[in-house]
């Protein structure tokens, strides 16, 4: 979980997750949430 801080607000990033198994539709995802950090640690992005 990466945690960065702005001067007005927290916001929250998951790991980059790769999802797709061939070359031609690899790709990575993440999720961001604004506000509660510890809401965004229990938050899971399933693949």
């Amino acid at each position: 979980m990466i945690i960065i801080f702005s001067f007005d607000t927290w916001i929250s990033c998951s790991h980059m997750i790769e999802i797709g198994n061939d070359g031609l539709f690899r790709d990575s995802v993440a999720y961001y949430l604004y506000g509660d950090e510890y809401a965004a640690k229990k938050l899971k992005l399933k693949s």
